[in-house]
């Protein structure tokens, strides 16, 4: 029977979640799998498992799911529901608002909810939850209102899901803004503005906090939602 301790990171393909994985990695015990939109076909490793799939997509998901499971029987796992987009947009005038607004909803939550429901019903292992949030979810911004929104909406799944979760704890991260920035503009103009001025919170910060719940979460941290602001 496989014992090692399995790893689920979504978004795994770039940016944190790619950051994660490989610093997680280094650890013997651990099998890390990950599914993302971006990686190019499916690759299994002795310890890792990368899966192109659509998080939003409930077929995707069980299908990722199920390939772990058929290989591995872990004792513990934890999912990281990292993945999210970030567009900017001013939603008062731009054309396009509710297309983009669907488009984050879809992913930052729908997304979210998708892989929580299905890895509660798949294994049979002791498991933890750890949602990737962000301060910006309740310091909004100019442009990034829906962000923000989808964000407020992540930590309310951990406040919500504490309450019903009895033998899963889950618990929320929320970085600063990120390093380096990464977020996609619709208009030209709003491209163009300047960002103001603004500390950034590194990956290793993240990850620091995101090893120690891997390790040190318990029932009684559940629910508990940590920012990690910049330096």
């Amino acid at each position: 029977e496989n014992r090692m301790k399995l790893i689920i990171i979504t978004g795994d393909s770039h940016g944190l979640g790619k950051y994660l994985a490989e610093k997680l990695l280094v650890f013997p015990e651990y099998y890390v799998a990950g599914i993302a939109r971006s990686h190019t076909n499916h690759l299994r490793m002795e310890r890792q498992f990368l899966r192109q799939g659509d998080i939003t997509e409930e077929e995707d998901v069980v299908e990722f799911f199920r390939l772990i499971y058929d290989s591995i029987r872990p004792s513990e796992s934890v999912l990281i529901n990292n993945a999210s987009i970030n567009i900017s947009y001013w939603f008062g005038s731009c054309p396009n608002s509710l297309k983009w607004a669907g488009e984050l909803i879809k992913t930052n939550i729908m997304g979210s909810l998708n892989m929580i429901h299905w890895y509660l019903k798949t294994g049979q292992e002791t498991k933890k939850i750890i949602q990737v949030s962000s301060m910006i979810s309740d310091r909004p911004e100019i442009g990034k209102m829906v962000y923000a929104m989808t964000k407020s909406a992540q930590d309310m799944i951990v406040k919500g899901l504490v309450l019903e979760l009895v033998n899963t704890p889950i618990y929320g991260i929320r970085p600063g803004t990120m390093e380096p920035m990464k977020r996609l503009y619709i208009t030209d103009d709003f491209a163009n503005m300047p960002d103001r001025p603004k500390e950034r919170t590194s990956y290793e910060a993240v990850y620091d906090e995101v090893q120690y719940l891997i390790e040190h979460g318990d029932r009684e941290m559940s629910g508990s939602i940590y920012d990690i602001p910049g330096h």
